[in-house]
């Protein structure tokens, strides 16, 4: 895969779709109020008191953060995302002092050691080398921090698979491969939920990825097993499946 290439794909088609963006991710908000649930449970009292530094990988239109802030203390919070436009869009939601909003590739990112509370929904799939990434991020992290993201896996689009269009899908990390880069110094809770968004048509279904800029594939696609998505419309609704694991990795 070319990277470069890659990346500028990815940068180019969540810029176009920013303004959208929140409008349009119903699917993407539940995940993420699941994904602050878990760590909710995770803070005690006392750590909602403490001043703590955010760092949201791959934070889009500010969403996650922008709720976070409201509910506990920080004196250093770094918004990073690789689109420009997203990022604007989220200095309209966050208006304080200490916020630096970063347009950057996290692929490209080393300094986590400066964090002790990483978050990302829904974004690091993305990374061109998901393992190396995890396993840099694991290696700089310092004592007393808690890293937790939401991240779809490959039992995901089972109807895809089910009608033999999962190459237009992309390759997600399994959960059993990423446990096996944390290491006895950390401790791992790993939370596997499933969610469905309907469709009457997979047409549909893949133009309505294309609406929020998640259409970009990280895997070769055969433009003949496009065309086939027009036969598959149906006279009730159909659920294809996002099945996402939690991850809480605390050190």
């Amino acid at each position: 895969m070319n990277t470069s290439f890659f990346k500028k794909k990815i940068e180019y088609s969540f810029d176009k779709y920013a303004d959208k963006y929140d409008s349009r991710t119903i699917l993407q908000k539940e995940i993420m109020f699941t994904l602050l649930n878990f760590l909710y449970k995770e803070i005690s009292e006392t750590n909602n008191k403490k001043k703590s530094q955010l760092l949201d990988l791959g934070c889009g239109t500010g969403e996650l953060s922008s709720i976070l802030i409201k509910k506990l203390n920080f004196n250093k919070i770094h918004l990073l995302d690789l689109s420009l436009q997203m990022l604007n869009i989220a200095k309209k939601k966050i208006n304080k002092k200490n916020v630096l909003f970063d347009r950057n590739d996290f692929d490209s990112f080393y300094q986590f050691d400066d964090y002790n509370m990483i978050v990302s929904n829904m974004a690091l799939h993305w990374s061109a080398n998901f393992l190396v990434f995890i396993e840099r991020i694991l290696n700089k992290m310092r004592k007393n921090t808690i890293f937790i993201f939401s991240i779809p896996d490959n039992k995901s689009f089972s109807f895809l698979k089910k009608v033999k269009l999962e190459e237009l899908i992309n390759e997600f990390p399994e959960k059993e491969i990423i446990l096996k880069k944390i290491n006895e110094e950390f401790e791992c809770k790993v939370y596997e939920q499933t969610f469905f968004e309907e469709t009457f048509s997979l047409l549909d279904f893949f133009k309505n990825m294309k609406k929020i800029g998640a259409n970009v594939s990280n895997r070769p696609i055969d433009v003949r097993k496009l065309l086939k998505l027009r036969k598959y419309c149906f006279k009730k609704p159909i659920k294809i499946n996002y099945n996402i694991n939690f991850f809480i990795i605390k050190k």
